[in-house]
């Protein structure tokens, strides 16, 4: 089973994230900041980080040098979700088509194990 560590400042986009990941089978992680985030990602085995566009990119790139792992990035126009690198996975996924999303995160971790 995959891990997503999710981080966001929302608990109700959280929420919803999560549920969406555990019905399709992943283990998902949640974290409000970025403490927690940093200690999550040094003590699992994250497959991918699920991170608001909020996080600046000296963050992420800090969340990446503790665990190399894909980054997607949600953005707030209609709960966007863009790969940090877009020529690894397709453009873009929304929170509104859950498929799309976990089509677009598949892509990610199909060459990972």
């Amino acid at each position: 089973m995959r891990t997503v560590l999710c981080i966001d400042e929302q608990q109700a986009r959280l929420l919803k994230i999560s549920n969406v990941l555990k019905a399709a089978g992943y283990i998902c992680i949640v974290s409000y900041g970025m403490e927690h985030a940093e200690r999550s990602l040094a003590m699992y085995k994250i497959d991918l980080i699920l991170a608001h566009g909020q996080l600046r990119p000296t963050v992420r790139q800090e969340l990446q040098k503790i665990r190399d792992v894909p980054l997607l990035v949600m953005h707030d126009q209609a709960d966007a979700i863009a790969p940090e690198d877009r020529l690894a996975a397709p453009n873009h996924a929304s929170l509104d088509d859950p498929e799309a999303l976990l089509r677009t995160i598949a892509a990610l971790l199909g060459g990972r194990e």
